[in-house]
């Protein structure tokens, strides 16, 4: 899956073969063009996430079948540029709903976790502000715990510095509603990139 905002390039699909032979390459509906991921729906098709261009306040989630021919796109309101998101991330969950999650580089920004039920009917949304003094509240590394909570990394970094410096890393646990359960601040030299 591919798709450029800058350039308004179509996105597009294509499926290989183990030799790398392209099978078919589909379309991506206008209303993505810039993609941030696709994940696999067993006994279904794909599911992908991302954008019509950096200036919208929404995202949209698009199904399709095996061969790429899309069954539906849902549109989600995300009250936030995407010119400033964070790489959306999206799981399925064990029971077969979906969470999306992302965030906000601007200052002042906050992190974006959306629940969607098995049709992508929106469930729940929920919004987590920075701690006090930072700013730049973007997920990563998401994933679903044996209990059926939520883990993944936030990071955080305080307004003016350089990104790679002055930041704090943090392992977050919700619940699949996106109730925060607890928050771990990890070691900030973990995320110093600074040689």
């Amino acid at each position: 899956v591919f798709g450029e905002d800058n350039k308004r390039t179509v996105g597009h699909m294509i499926k290989l073969d183990t030799s790398g032979v392209v099978i078919w390459d589909k379309r991506i509906p206008v209303s993505v063009r810039t993609v941030h991921q696709m994940i696999a729906l067993p006994g279904t098709g794909y599911a992908i996430v991302g954008y019509f261009t950096a200036n919208d306040y929404h995202v949209t989630v698009c199904i399709f079948d095996n061969n790429g021919n899309l069954i539906s796109q849902t549109q989600v309101n995300n009250n936030d540029w995407n010119g400033y998101i964070e790489h959306y991330q999206m799981m399925r969950l064990n029971n077969d709903e979906f969470v999306i999650a992302g965030g906000n580089e601007v200052n002042n920004a906050r992190g974006l976790y959306f629940h969607f039920g098995q049709d992508f009917s929106l469930l729940d949304s929920k919004y987590y502000w920075p701690d006090s003094g930072y700013s730049i509240l973007g997920f990563h590394g998401m994933c679903q715990q044996p209990d059926g909570n939520i883990a993944l990394t936030a990071y955080m970094n305080k307004p003016g510095v350089n990104y790679t410096t002055d930041q704090k890393l943090s392992l977050i646990r919700l619940n699949s509603s996106g109730s925060m359960l607890s928050k771990t601040i990890l070691d900030d030299s973990v995320y110093d990139e600074t040689p």
